[in-house]
């Protein structure tokens, strides 16, 4: 025969909503300048209609009269005892006379969520975001949980990150390295910058110009902005040029003392 036993409850308890976790893309140059997203989810929302009580105003949930509250049943045959959730009030150890039409007794309907989220520049990839109370609404009154974001970054073709630096290559003529240059390059973001080829530069330099790199998120100030140098190689050449730079060779063969 079956026994019901353990803590008996006379109506519903409060109970926190689960939290949730949704996955957001982003390019590589919202995540340098910071960014803001519209995010769509479906979770529970407390029920409007009868305020998270599960039941109209007035009416009262009443013990499970099978389980007599305590939302399971045991049963013993022989030298075992086993137990399972009560049939009558589905282990809840309560039953509502009179159910909320709109959410059925549950006290939360699940509905579209949509608000948009200010991603901070600097977010790094795989970064999780907690934004708290927008998981699922609680039941019976429990608090919600919370939402976490987690970030993905795509590529980008001309930039990399590495740690809170930003990276990237220049592409420059033989001369420019061997004589100097003032190069105008744009960056991720769109600003123009400036940067100065020192004379004798080799091919792979990095130049480094520091704060024009990543907002520290856990820290202050910013990473740096590395510029690596490469050396342009034309494939076609104009006569001239062509003549010009044999003339070139020919000197480097017969190197000159440099003054």
């Amino acid at each position: 025969a079956g026994k019901s036993r353990g803590r008996k409850k006379t109506g519903p308890e409060p109970l926190q909503g689960h939290d949730l976790q949704r996955e957001l893309e982003i390019t590589l140059k919202e995540s340098f300048t910071g960014t803001k997203q519209e995010i769509k989810y479906h979770r529970f929302f407390v029920c409007e209609s009868c305020s998270g009580r599960g039941m109209p105003e007035g009416v009262k949930a009443q013990a499970c009269t099978k389980c007599h509250g305590t939302g399971q049943v045991h049963y013993q045959q022989g030298f075992f005892m086993y137990s399972q959730a009560c049939g009558a009030c589905h282990g809840n150890g309560f039953t509502i006379p009179s159910p909320c039409k709109e959410c059925h007794g549950q006290s939360r309907v699940k509905k579209l969520d949509k608000f948009t989220v200010t991603i901070p520049a600097g977010v790094f990839h795989n970064a999780e975001l907690r934004i708290s109370g927008r998981g699922d609404a609680g039941v019976f009154g429990g608090s919600a949980g919370d939402l976490y974001l987690r970030i993905h970054i795509k590529p980008d073709p001309l930039f990399k990150r590495v740690e809170d630096d930003l990276e990237c290559s220049v592409m420059l003529t033989y001369p420019q390295l061997v004589l100097g240059a003032q190069v105008e390059i744009e960056l991720i973001d769109g600003t123009k910058e400036i940067v100065k080829i020192p004379k004798g530069c080799a091919v792979g330099e990095r130049i480094v110009i520091p704060g024009k790199g990543f907002a520290r998120l856990r820290g202050k100030g910013s990473g740096s902005l590395v510029i690596i140098t490469q050396c342009h190689i034309p494939k076609k050449l104009s006569p001239e040029t062509k003549q010009a730079l044999l003339q070139y060779a020919e000197k480097l063969e017969s190197p000159q003392k440099e003054e």
